[in-house]
């Protein structure tokens, strides 16, 4: 609720009655845990022990943005956990669900749930394939 309230505080226009450009340029949830973090004098720097690489996948309509997200220390073939948000990043970006991305790396394997997303459906399958071919 402390979140909700800090990013109400923050006075979003509703998205419906915005362009996707002028949408952009809005606060965000992400902005309501920002300041809820910085009342309470805590940092909202990401999460120590997870490396994030920003990469390309290919895909039908050109490259698509990606992030891969790691535990420090960790080798060898690891499990995945293939994220899609709903709206396929009209709005959003992959910072915007870094806060998901990175604390989803630090759990153990068992621990991780699936939840299913709507986006795009080309645009996941695209991360599908090259996941799948990938074997890293």
């Amino acid at each position: 609720k402390r979140v909700l309230n800090a990013f109400a505080d923050l006075n979003p226009k509703p998205i419906e009655s915005l362009s996707a450009q002028d949408a952009r340029r809005q606060p965000s949830p992400a902005d309501g845990v920002k300041a809820v973090l910085k009342s309470e004098g805590k940092s909202d720097a990401p999460l120590p022990g997870v490396t994030a690489q920003d990469i390309k996948v290919p895909g039908a309509g050109g490259e698509l943005p990606a992030r891969i997200y790691k535990r420090d220390g960790v080798t060898g073939p690891l499990p995945v956990i293939l994220y899609f948000p709903g709206g396929g990043f009209v709005i959003a970006d992959l910072d915007t669900y870094d806060a998901i991305g990175r604390p989803s790396s630090r759990r153990k394997t068992e621990e991780c749930g699936r939840k299913r997303r709507g986006a795009r459906l080309s645009r996941c399958y695209a991360r599908v394939l090259w996941n799948g071919g990938c074997g890293q």
